[in-house]
């Protein structure tokens, strides 16, 4: 007798269909809500300005936190933070991995700045996710402790063309996490 088994295609499919069902029934249901909830800058809470408000409205299906701003700082060659910080580059892509080998993912983001490229790093903060850890709560009594989901200030780098595409992985097969970047139409990386 034959055993009748589910692929891991089959598996695969229906977890595909299940998550589309869910985040159509979400999104129809978030659009019933009117804009001004969704996004009504000057709203506040205890940890600050909400820029987007999310939470509780996809019930029972998606729950997400209300959006805020990040603060931000940079470091790194002048004229690159004064491109960040004045918004004169272009937001193009992002990647994510534990470049620090510290816990929490790192986020790169690839720019095309005035003169070029530029690569962002974003440390992961271990506080956001463990706020009650030995560690955090020894921060909180020093006064350094910080629920921000990334560290800052962000280091910045400048590569040759604008970051159309950015990726993490071991390329040099080192142990080690690199950002790869590519610029659309390019041959170089």
């Amino acid at each position: 007798m034959k055993k009748l088994g589910i692929t891991p295609l089959v598996s695969f499919i229906v977890f595909v269909v299940s998550v589309t069902i869910i985040a159509s029934v979400a999104a129809t249901s978030m659009r019933t809500q009117p804009m001004t909830a969704l996004n009504s800058p000057g709203s506040t809470d205890s940890r600050g300005s909400i820029t987007v408000h999310a939470a509780g409205r996809g019930n029972p299906w998606i729950n997400l936190s209300d959006g805020r701003d990040l603060p931000a700082g940079y470091t790194g060659a002048a004229e690159l933070q004064q491109a960040l910080e004045q918004n004169l580059a272009r937001p193009l892509a992002l990647a994510s991995a534990d470049f620090d080998w510290v816990g929490p993912p790192d986020l790169i983001g690839g720019y095309a700045g005035p003169g070029g490229g530029i690569i962002a790093l974003h440390r992961g903060n271990v506080d956001s996710i463990y706020p009650n850890a030995p560690e955090a709560q020894r921060r909180k009594a020093d006064g350094t402790y910080s629920d921000s989901p990334f560290l800052s200030p962000a280091h910045v780098f400048e590569v040759a063309e604008a970051a159309d595409f950015v990726g993490a992985g071991d390329f040099d097969a080192d142990s080690h996490w690199d950002v790869v970047a590519g610029a659309r139409w390019s041959t170089a990386l």
